[in-house]
């Protein structure tokens, strides 16, 4: 009996652990395409302009590491951990970033197309410029995050937490922020165009009319108006 729950626990560490050739290649030669690299351990590596398209670094953890110009395009991040790595000018479409951590990231001039992102952590980063198109972002959290001249376009950002963030200069097209936290958001100079933004308070911030353009604005505070939007 304790020899086969022995080979059972043996079958499913191996389940859940990365190649070791594989962790052994991208270290030595900074490029690792299609590789398992689940639940590794790269913590405050140099890791800049690597090569990892398509590769599993679900559960890894990457925190403190230098990912800047690295190409993890296809790639399955989920549940992974980088806090303060640095993502500066990374590209990372089609990436499944389900559940990632990256608080406190450098996330500079990053590129998500088409990327999952669903319950994902950006507290604190420096984002700005960073681009997200076609991305889904349910859940998500960017709390106190700096977000400045960023462009979200036709993205899910339902129930998303933009508390402290600043978004000054960004540019917002075709997304839904139904039921997003907007406490202290700094939206100075945010353009709104084609989006859903119903049921949300811009009362507070420095917007006028020329910021939105074709939204849906159900039950919405503007500035410019004494009573909610009844449809607009």
């Amino acid at each position: 009996m304790k020899k086969y729950l022995f080979l059972i626990h043996i079958l499913i560490f191996n389940s859940y652990a990365f190649d070791g050739k594989d962790l052994n290649k991208l270290l030595q030669s900074n490029s690792c395409e299609y590789c398992d690299l689940s639940n590794a351990d790269l913590k405050k590596k140099n890791l800049q302009k690597a090569k990892l398209t398509g590769s599993n670094l679900s559960g890894a953890n990457y925190s403190g590491t230098n990912l800047k110009e690295a190409d993890l395009s296809f790639t399955n991040l989920s549940n992974s951990i980088g806090y303060i790595a640095n993502l500066d000018n990374a590209n990372l479409e089609g990436a499944d970033l389900t559940g990632v951590k990256l608080n406190g990231a450098d996330l500079k001039n990053s590129k998500f197309f088409d990327a999952n992102l669903t319950n994902s952590n950006f507290s604190n980063t420096n984002a700005s410029e960073i681009i997200f198109d076609g991305c889904n972002l349910k859940n998500s959290k960017f709390r106190a995050a700096n977000l400045t001249k960023a462009k979200i376009l036709g993205s899910n950002l339902f129930n998303t937490d933009f508390s402290g963030a600043n978004l000054s200069n960004a540019l917002i097209d075709s997304v839904d922020l139904t039921n997003s936290k907007l406490v202290n958001t700094n939206f100075d100079n945010v353009f709104f165009y084609n989006s859903i933004l119903s049921g949300i308070n811009f009362a507070k911030f420095n917007l006028n009319e020329n910021n939105f353009i074709n939204n849906t604005m159900c039950d919405s505070l503007l500035p410019w108006k004494n009573n909610n939007v009844l449809c607009e």
